[in-house]
């Protein structure tokens, strides 16, 4: 039997064992302006693939962003008691604090640090915003928001969204309200730590190859819970190699490669990363 297919054989057997992170594409829109109650608020439509998942009411008092109200679809807007407000500060520095609402109790915000996150999209410095409630100085949830971007993502007990793609109108600030304004995002399930920004991963993971299908480039994320030996490899359905994209000693945290297709077959190629003990693949389309 030829070592390719035995190579070929093997991969798809890892795929089956240990396949990419999956995620949702979402996205978020600000598609106009109403009066809700005695503010000017902007509409965000929030979007699961094709489907309006929910519309929410933000308006800009002071410096800060305010979440005012919702509405699902078919229903009536609903308007949240104070207690559930929802700031976010404009222009945050490092170390800057505030009082905020988070899960019907007052909480404590805080802007931790700042570092920069690549994405699909492209570069951002992002800042990392903890909520803590107030009384029992439990952490609630911690933000990342890119400057003058939108949301990046959110760690919580239900996942992590990813910015992968935007388009700005127009507004400033870490959420900027500006009709036209949208984010796409992809959404991993059970947290952070599952999520492609991660600012310190704590377990190896491989993501699924971004745009895919692709024409002629592709970036693969993958993230380090410490230093490692990485290989990276991309093979063709018959399990030639086809190039090596990482082969060497890599620091802890989020790292990227691109697959370059342009002189390549439309077809599906499948990358493989080996991390100390840690193997796993993904499959990707290069459709010309």
């Amino acid at each position: 039997m030829k070592a390719s297919l035995l190579i070929a054989m093997a991969l798809a057997l890892l795929l089956c064992l240990c396949p990419p992170t999956q995620a949702q594409p979402d996205s978020m829109r600000i598609v106009g302006t109403t009066i809700v109650g005695p503010h000017e608020c902007y509409v965000v439509n929030l979007w699961q693939g094709d489907e309006l998942a929910e519309s929410d009411y933000f308006y800009e008092v002071g410096g800060y962003v305010r979440h005012y109200a919702y509405q699902v679809p078919g229903g009536s807007i609903e308007m949240l008691d104070e207690d559930n407000y929802y700031n976010m500060k404009q222009a945050p520095q490092v170390g800057d604090t505030w009082l905020a609402w988070m899960m019907g109790a007052p909480a404590d915000a805080e802007v931790l640090s700042s570092l920069m996150m690549i994405v699909p999209a492209g570069a951002f410095q992002a800042f990392v915003v903890e909520y803590r409630d107030a009384e029992t100085g439990e952490v609630g949830f911690t933000s990342y928001w890119a400057n003058s971007t939108g949301v990046v993502g959110m760690e919580d007990n239900w996942g992590f969204g990813a910015l992968t793609d935007y388009d700005l109108a127009g507004g400033s600030g870490c959420f900027p309200l500006a009709v036209g304004n949208w984010w796409a995002y992809q959404w991993t399930e059970n947290g952070v730590e599952e999520g492609p920004l991660s600012a310190s991963p704590s377990s190896f993971l491989l993501l699924q190859a971004y745009p895919n299908p692709f024409n002629p480039l592709a970036a693969i994320s993958y993230q380090l819970p410490a230093g490692s030996f990485v290989n990276l490899e991309a093979y063709d359905i018959a399990g030639k190699l086809i190039s090596t994209l990482a082969n060497g000693w890599q620091a802890a945290g989020t790292h990227r490669a691109t697959f370059d297709g342009a002189v390549l077959p439309s077809g599906i190629y499948i990358y493989r990363l080996t991390a100390g003990e840690f193997t796993a693949a993904g499959k990707m389309l290069l459709l010309k």
